[in-house]
């Protein structure tokens, strides 16, 4: 870091470079801006220049061409209350400086926690809740993950049936299913029968001589027709 004493320098801190510094503290591992303007709610402009201003004060390091920004290791040390750090820092400073920046430290540590319930923010409940939530839990996911999930809000119906379909096909666990859910991974589409696009089923092989191959379009994913068509395989 740069000769500059890191608890005085934080007295700087505000706007966007401050919610930007709290979210890597939060992060704990390399993140990019478009990450850091979701979680904080800055733009990218913003971001881009509270970034700039971080890695001038030597609070931040970056990947290079990654653009992969994280914490510089001696300010984790201090943010994690390395004693010596704390120490070597605070003796050239007067009284009244060390408890501004025992206030300081202190609302860092609050916003933190912001930033925690501004991530659950982002999983919304939508009207397909409890819909969702029932395919979650016939795939096998368990709560408080099923409930988790079924509140993000890119999950919904379609979404879930045909990211579970596809799972079964690869016959992948359910920690990879999981995981391309709560990535956003885009899903396979489905056709006229609730099966994926291309199932060679002796129900679905008409399809295979459509223009369209049987395909349901989103709109209309019909919930009630999916469970009917569920239940007449399981006969």
């Amino acid at each position: 870091m740069q000769n500059i004493n890191p608890l005085t320098a934080l007295r700087s801190l505000k706007g966007a470079p401050l919610s930007c510094l709290v979210a890597l503290i939060f992060a704990n591992q390399p993140v990019g801006k478009e990450w850091l303007a979701r979680v904080t709610g800055y733009s990218d402009k913003p971001v881009s220049s509270a970034m700039d201003y971080l890695l001038e004060m030597g609070f931040v390091i970056n990947g290079g061409r990654t653009e992969a920004w994280e914490i510089h290791h001696e300010f984790r040390q201090l943010s994690m209350g390395n004693p010596e750090l704390f120490l070597n820092s605070s003796r050239n400073n007067s009284d009244s400086e060390a408890t501004t920046t025992a206030l300081i430290v202190d609302s860092i540590n609050m916003h933190k926690i912001a930033v925690a319930e501004e991530v659950e923010v982002e999983e919304i409940v939508t009207s397909d809740f409890s819909e969702s939530l029932e395919i979650i839990k016939s795939a096998g996911i368990g709560e408080p993950m099923a409930s988790r999930l079924a509140r993000m809000p890119h999950i919904n119906p379609y979404y879930l049936t045909a990211h579970v379909l596809q799972a079964q096909k690869d016959e992948i666990n359910i920690r990879l299913l999981i995981h391309r859910l709560r990535s956003r991974d885009p899903a396979p589409m489905l056709n006229q029968n609730y099966h994926l696009v291309g199932c060679k089923c002796t129900s679905c092989f008409y399809f295979v001589y459509s223009q369209d191959k049987g395909h349901l379009p989103f709109e209309e994913f019909d919930y009630k027709s999916y469970l009917q068509s569920v239940s007449i395989e399981s006969i």
